[in-house]
């Protein structure tokens, strides 16, 4: 029983990660610049949950989710969508991780103030933009570094900043329901 959660959560999160783009793409498609880019974006939010909750098997889950996002919904090849679903996966790791050992944080949601994922999640945004941004300039689809940086940025903030302080409510919620 225990070898079937690994390939479970690994499988729940890339299919959170789908149905997240997807909820995304209907509920802020005013904030689309374009099909890889939103000024809201909260499958943000479930990439730094689910490297903070489950380590590696959040990266793999959000790298399978974002293969398969970029090759049949954003419609880029193969490569591009490798490329792209890696730095989306690794950029919220290595900015949780380097922000954990500073700040000797637990890997979980409980335990964090707000003010530890206001800096994560600025953290995350900041990689996540400067790696693709990085990318869509090598690759010839930007002209320039900025604009997508500063749009990936925005997009990729407030959508954790929302996800994020929602998860953290719910969990205050959910405490104060049942420890009475």
């Amino acid at each position: 029983m225990r070898s079937l959660i690994t390939p479970c959560i690994i499988i729940g999160i890339a299919s959170a990660w789908i149905g997240l783009f997807v909820l995304n793409e209907y509920i802020f498609r005013f904030t689309q610049i374009s099909p890889a880019i939103n000024l809201i974006f909260i499958p943000a939010g479930l990439r730094l949950i689910s490297v903070i909750v489950f380590s590696w098997l959040g990266v793999i889950g959000l790298f399978l989710g974002g293969v398969l996002i970029g090759i049949h919904f954003i419609e880029l090849s193969p490569l591009q969508a490798i490329i792209l679903a890696g730095l989306s996966a690794l950029s919220p790791f290595f900015a949780y991780s380097g922000i954990a050992r500073v700040l000797k944080l637990k890997p979980s949601l409980d335990g964090m103030a707000a003010r530890d994922l206001l800096i994560i999640a600025i953290s995350a945004a900041l990689l996540g933009g400067a790696l693709h941004s990085l990318f869509f300039l090598l690759d010839g689809s930007a002209s320039t570094f900025i604009n997508p940086f500063i749009q990936i940025f925005i997009g990729d903030l407030l959508g954790m900043l929302l996800v994020l302080y929602c998860a953290k409510v719910g969990i205050w919620a959910y405490r104060q329901i049942y420890s009475s």
